[in-house]
């Protein structure tokens, strides 16, 4: 009814957490939150662990989320059958400029960003750290869109995203655009293990078609011992890598890519969008190695397009991720995965 007719959605978060500081969240279960479930801004000193977030809930859907045909919501149908795909804004664990937060040892499977770190406001965020997770069905460990205070020393360590080739799944993700941009840096991803996911790796400056004078600038970005297991479905997935480099603006992305290991069919680019430029990589300085790089044969240094390389990708396989991946319903009886 939002859509297609215009209505005001009055659809809450769970969980809102505004200022303050020496939040703690541990052991316990959001589920079906008709926005976001967790949403935590101006907070310096929030630490979570232990916590599950699912949306939807087996009470909303059949297991696996297989509907039956006709019951799926769509712009126009309402529907008691929900899926990831439709059930949207329904971010797991938010940020908005906080500074000094932990989660770990967590399990987050919804129709919206797994977390999302914005940063709109204040003095910013910094100082977080994402390690020993579990992300099942989502749109990414994400960063922004909101970055024009500014965001940076992310941490990310001991990752497991499994997809399950949903159309809007995505791995990791630092996405804005000029109306919101600003500087995102010292942003580290280790040991990140992957599978099912159409959007493996997306640094973005074109995330949306607003434009504005808050340009985004993403720096000193490293992927390291990231191992994407690929996808029946997208295989090795859609990759964009876009600094932002017009408007007279000139600032590139700056990312290293150390032992990053696609299985099987590599990952390609996406197409240009949204007035950035017509072909990605674009305004992209890239370092290279020491670790192999399996899709490096497909970056080609282009002055037209902005895109350097340094360094050089040594060989090897990626790392083991044998033992990464935890049904979501071993731990939480309501999953339907």
């Amino acid at each position: 009814q939002n859509r297609t007719s215009g209505l005001s959605q009055q659809n809450p978060r769970i969980l809102l957490v505004a200022n303050g500081s020496g939040f703690t969240l541990h052991g316990i279960t959001l589920q079906n939150s008709p926005n976001f479930h967790v949403w935590a801004y101006g907070v310096t000193g929030l630490t979570a662990w232990g916590v599950k977030i699912l949306s939807p809930s087996l009470a909303y859907t059949k297991a696996g989320y297989k509907c039956p045909s006709g019951t799926t919501p769509d712009v126009v149908t309402p529907a008691t059958c929900f899926t990831p795909d439709t059930a949207v804004n329904t971010d797991g664990f938010d940020t908005g400029y906080s500074k000094n937060v932990l989660l770990a040892y967590s399990y987050i499977s919804t129709g919206d960003d797994h977390v999302a770190i914005k940063s709109s406001s204040g003095s910013g965020a910094s100082n977080h750290t994402y390690i020993h997770n579990h992300f099942y069905y989502g749109h990414a460990l994400s960063i922004g869109s909101e970055t024009n205070a500014g965001v940076s020393s992310i941490a990310v360590t001991d990752l497991t995203i499994d997809g399950y080739d949903s159309g809007t799944g995505g791995g990791l993700r630092i996405k804005s655009d000029s109306s919101r941009g600003g500087n995102v840096s010292n942003v580290s991803y280790k040991q990140i293990c992957v599978r099912n996911v159409s959007q493996p790796l997306v640094f973005d400056s074109f995330y949306s078609s607003s434009k504005g004078t808050l340009y985004p600038h993403f720096t000193n970005i490293t992927v390291r011992d990231f191992h994407d297991l690929g996808s029946s479905k997208y295989h090795g997935g859609k990759l964009t890598f876009a600094g932002y480099a017009i408007n007279g603006q000139n600032d590139p992305l700056t990312i290293t890519l150390d032992n990053v290991v696609f299985d099987g069919t590599q990952p390609t680019f996406n197409a240009g969008h949204n007035g950035g430029p017509s072909s990605i990589p674009a305004a992209t300085h890239f370092t290279l190695g020491a670790g192999p790089v399996s899709f490096a044969s497909s970056i080609v240094t282009s002055s037209s397009n902005g895109v350097t390389i340094t360094g050089t990708p040594g060989s090897g396989t990626g790392i083991d991720c044998s033992a990464a991946f935890v049904p979501l319903k071993s731990v939480l009886a309501t999953s339907p995965i």
